[in-house]
């Protein structure tokens, strides 16, 4: 088996959303005729799997190569997880995802689905739901839902570019219009609407909700204290290293200020994601090198050796990883 050792690019997906615009279509060559709301960056997802843009493996899925990105010990049969860029021009429906355990409790071909977002713009004053105000039980909430008061029971959490939201299975939550987002979270598609804000599909037909199950997932004793994530300082000095998300699913972390090259150890040898997030950035690792641009990402394998980033002392980006 030929490992492989150096970045990979990717190229997205886009997809179809009733709440979505034109924003994303320039993403990608291959362009849906509706409105799109999502640019799948990364994806392992059953047939929606992102090609291979640069290399000798180009043109190849994603799920044709795990083996040669993975080491031996940690290698799965798909890659666990998904990223997406969102950029909604009106409101997702409100919506909660389930716990691994309740998905394979019912045999689902999905796991669940955590997921975290870094706000990559925001006009003034925006805002997103997040959560419930205070804890309700099921019949309170099936009661807002049928009066259509539920918006009143969900924090509305005021959000600006650099922001960070941390979804975990069960939340409640809905992102509102014109807020741009990294989303990621794990390769599940699995979304229990509980209100859609009285929309209608192509069909002319209000879209389904899934109230029975929406309400067998919710978590209703996560209120937090806070909605937006505070960043834990890991390094200061001739750059800044903020992590924001460590779980059992993935990690979240930015790197920012840097002064002259930064170099990411890889010694764990561990799959990495690395985007960029508002200027062009070289990755080099030990089998080549990739020049990045704004919102773009590529996928560090488990064998590429220490990471070398090069940028002005502007740059941004985000790193995401197993």
């Amino acid at each position: 088996m030929n490992i492989i050792n150096y970045p990979l690019t990717f190229e997205p997906l886009l997809q179809e959303n009733i709440w979505g615009g034109e924003y994303l279509k320039k993403r990608s060559t291959r362009v849906p005729t509706g409105a799109v709301g999502e640019s799948w960056e990364i994806s392992d997802y059953k047939d929606e799997t992102t090609l291979i843009r640069n290399g000798e493996h180009q043109g190849k899925p994603l799920n044709a190569i795990i083996e040669q990105i993975y080491a031996p010990t940690k290698s799965p049969v798909r890659f666990p997880l998904l990223l997406k860029i969102l950029a909604p021009e009106s409101e997702l429906s409100v919506q909660v995802h389930p716990t691994d355990e309740y998905a394979s409790h019912l045999a689902l071909e999905d796991s669940g689905k955590a997921e975290s977002w870094y706000i990559l713009d925001a006009p003034e004053n925006s805002f997103l739901y997040l959560g419930l105000t205070e804890k309700l039980d099921k019949a309170r909430i099936e009661q807002a839902i049928n009066t259509k008061t539920l918006t009143q029971y969900l924090n509305k959490v005021y959000v600006k570019k650099g922001d960070v939201v941390n979804i975990p299975h069960g939340t409640i939550h809905s992102l509102c219009p014109h807020i741009k987002v990294f989303e990621i979270q794990q390769s599940s598609n699995i979304t229990y609407r509980l209100y859609d804000w009285g929309r209608v599909g192509k069909n002319g037909k209000s879209r389904e909700l899934h109230i029975k199950e929406a309400l067998e997932v919710i978590n209703f004793d996560y209120l937090p204290t806070s909605h937006l994530v505070e960043p834990k300082i890991i390094h200061t000095g001739n750059y800044l290293h903020e992590e924001y998300v460590r779980n059992h699913n993935f990690g979240m972390a930015k790197f920012s200020r840097m002064t002259d090259d930064l170099v990411i150890n890889n010694s764990d040898m561990t799959i990495k994601i690395l985007s960029s997030l508002n200027s062009t950035l070289e990755v080099c690792t030990d089998g080549g090198q990739i020049t990045l641009n704004s919102f773009d990402s590529c996928l560090i394998p488990a064998y590429s050796g220490d990471i070398r980033v090069t940028g002005n002392e502007h740059a941004e980006f985000l790193l995401f990883n197993e």
